[in-house]
């Protein structure tokens, strides 16, 4: 009986576990749509928060948000900004294949 309960509860904890990552990611997604040409960095800081990383180009400078799918699976968002205004943004997947990283390193 006592086994039961500890998978019961170990079931309810992934579950709870899962639905936080699922919406966070829906969150930044979703909230990305939200971003417009045009907008000030303050507008972008109110939409998505502040950024995990910013790098600074020749042109432009780029902030990149990032939200874990599971394991080294990510949601990224990037925005490019000219005069302190979005002039581009990218959204995509970056997905983790470790048998990619095998053929390229066949010797392993």
């Amino acid at each position: 009986m006592k086994t039961i309960k500890q998978l019961s509860m170990m079931m309810v904890m992934g579950v709870m576990l899962s639905g936080c990552a699922t919406h966070w990611f829906t969150t930044l997604s979703k909230k990305s749509h939200e971003i417009e040409l045009g907008m000030t960095k303050q507008e972008v800081v109110n939409i998505l928060g502040t950024s995990q990383y910013r790098s600074f180009h020749e042109q432009f400078e780029q902030w990149e948000y990032r939200s874990t799918l599971g394991g080294n699976d990510w949601d990224v968002v990037r925005i490019d900004f000219i005069d302190g205004r979005v002039v581009s943004m990218d959204s995509h997947r970056e997905i983790y294949h470790p048998c990619a990283e095998k053929q390229k390193n066949p010797s392993e």
